[in-house]
């Protein structure tokens, strides 16, 4: 007999059921075993029992939230979980997928990649810069762009305002256009009337998506640079074509020019680059042309007094003048200066890490005015048809034609090459002489008219043969990094294209000779770069050696010679390893071992 072991507490001179249970069976006759078995299994259910029984509720918050309307108690508790717990998180979630929608530095859409990888309009490998609007603008940003009811006359507006540079586009027999999205076709010809340099004309209500169609295309267009470069073929390389026609439509949209007066293939038209100066049309070109003005370079070339007696004469007025002097002083001029090869190694084989080290200097006329200083990080693009402000940039593409391919490429920051441009003016005008003196643009290769490194080499400064053999030429430098391929011999060409500039660029031919990389080759590297780790190690050591000599011989005449005596034995004998080594390499075959 003692207190029973419930929740709430009973007689003490209530019997627990075991005891009950116990008492029954024994005067039945029944196991002790089972008994206890069963007591067990009593007392589990007695006590569940009384838990449920004395179960109360309540909430964690203090009274006096409660004690005015009980009865609000419930509707308080739901504002309390909906207003602390539940909205929070509906927020949160809202904020995690919104952010998931974009990706990368230009917080492109993630269905955008997807529209330029799988769609019917994706990224082509013949691709040229008349077909790469038809990929840009199937841009989910393009797609999703706001249209309102009340857009529908500023859109007929743009229509029959663009509509006379593109006729059988912009007629309402082509089905294929005007079916498309509301945001396609508003997106497309704001982008057609920004490229005939129209912004100005657009509705007022479309300016601000003007506006977005001039900074979205430039980032959208680095996109599909990266997409068109991603390794497709079986030697790893990316597509040549559409990768150079990117660039050439950043800079169309940079200076607002038409791509109809690009060629395809990487090269502008004569006609492009005279397009781009402000203020200028294509009947001011046919009078200039009249004057034997047909490219850019020979009004480049013209005193500016000469230069504004044609503009003049070919219908520009002085606003107009003024500003094409403006841009030509802002153009930039490159000289570019590139060196193949592997480092620690006297020809190029199959698999080697080749570098492409490309030098880079950086000339503008605006160089030559007194008091002027480069300030800053970047250059700002000199782009007036586009008030969307820009760094320039420039794209380094080492390509190789003959398969469409690109073997390595970069996007780079000249600042530095402009500032040694600044320091070497002397470098532009050696390579006017060559330019005067009709030298042509060097193509080396291993073994044929190359430098001590017997690495192919190729530049534009052919006046100055040497600049491009010496390791200490002036300029910033660029190294990309490929595998060499399959053994061959290439004919590569190194292009360096600006993301604003159109005539500005520089293309470099160049011939890459890849030898097979056979077992005697390759045992006589190993052997080679043992022997050579052997002579650091022991160079060291007698580097080591000869600190320690010099402090503690300073009495003994006998000792220094000695010393003196096996450190002329110790360079003799390194020199005729070092012999030995360079004429077994030279031949191809690993040296003999002593």
């Amino acid at each position: 007999m003692y207190p029973c072991t419930c929740l709430y507490m009973c007689e003490p001179d209530v019997q627990s059921p075991d005891e009950f249970l116990l008492a029954q069976h024994q005067s039945a006759g029944v196991s002790t075993n089972y008994c206890h078995r069963s007591s067990c299994l009593s007392s589990c259910i007695s006590l569940l029992l009384c838990a449920v029984q004395g179960m109360n509720l309540g909430v964690a918050l203090p009274e006096w939230m409660f004690a005015k309307d009980k009865k609000a108690a419930p509707l308080m508790l739901l504002g309390l979980v909906g207003c602390g717990i539940l909205l929070p998180l509906v927020l949160m979630s809202w904020y995690m997928l919104s952010s998931s929608k974009f990706t990368g530095p230009n917080q492109i859409m993630n269905e955008t990649y997807s529209m330029f990888m799988y769609s019917k309009y994706n990224i082509k490998e013949s691709q040229s810069i008349v077909r790469i609007p038809e990929t840009l603008l199937c841009a989910m940003e393009f797609i999703t762009l706001y249209t309102p009811p009340e857009h529908t006359a500023p859109m007929e507006e743009l229509r029959r305002l663009v509509a006379p540079s593109y006729p059988d586009l912009m007629s309402r027999s082509n089905k294929m256009f005007w079916q498309r999205k509301a945001g396609v076709v508003k997106a497309h010809m704001l982008l057609l009337a920004h490229l005939e340099r129209l912004g100005p004309e657009v509705p007022a209500q479309l300016q601000a998506d003007l506006k977005f169609v001039r900074s979205k295309s430039l980032l959208l267009l680095e996109e599909m640079l990266k997409l068109a470069t991603i390794p497709r073929t079986q030697a790893g390389t990316g597509w040549m074509t559409p990768s150079l026609a990117c660039v050439e439509m950043m800079q169309c949209i940079a200076q607002a020019v038409p791509t109809s007066v690009r060629k395809p293939g990487g090269k502008a038209d004569s006609l492009a680059p005279l397009l781009q100066l402000p203020g200028i049309n294509q009947g001011h070109i046919k009078n200039l042309r009249k004057r034997k003005i047909n490219t850019l370079a020979d009004l480049q070339a013209l005193p500016d007094s000469q230069r504004a007696i044609e503009l003049q004469w070919a219908g520009m007025g002085m606003a107009g003048i003024e500003g094409v002097n403006m841009f030509l002083s802002a153009m930039p001029r490159l000289l570019v200066t590139v060196r193949c090869e592997v480092e620690g190694e006297d020809e190029i084989m199959v698999t080697d890490p080749v570098h492409c080290r490309v030098r880079v200097l950086v000339s503008r006329p605006s160089h030559m005015t007194e008091g002027y200083q480069l300030r800053g990080s970047a250059v700002q693009a000199y782009t007036p048809n586009n008030p969307v402000p820009r760094d320039e940039s420039w794209y380094i593409f080492l390509t190789e034609p003959s398969t469409n391919s690109i073997l390595a490429w970069t996007k780079a920051n000249l600042m530095e090459a402009e500032r040694q441009g600044i320091e070497h003016p002397e470098a532009f005008k050696s390579s006017n002489a060559a330019a005067s003196n009709g030298d042509v643009k060097a193509n080396t290769a291993n073994g044929e008219s190359a430098p001590s490194s017997k690495a192919v080499t190729a530049s534009n400064d052919a006046a100055n043969g040497d600049a491009a053999d010496d390791p200490e030429v002036v300029g910033q430098e660029v190294d990309l990094v490929f595998a060499a391929p399959k053994a061959a011999t290439y004919n590569l060409n190194l292009v360096v294209m600006s993301n604003c500039w159109i005539g500005a660029d520089e293309t470099l031919q160049l011939r890459l000779r890849v030898a097979p990389l056979t077992r005697a080759a390759a045992e006589g590297r190993e052997l080679l770069n043992s022997k050579a780790a052997r002579q650091r190690v022991d160079d060291s050591e007698g580097d080591e050696d000869d600190s320690s000599g010099d402090g503690s011989t300073s009495g003994s005449g006998s000792d220094e010679d000695e010393d003196y005596d096996s450190e002329e034995t110790g360079e003799e004998e390194s020199e005729a390893a070092s012999d030995s080594s360079d004429s077994s390499g030279s031949s191809g075959s690993p040296p003999e071992q002593d």
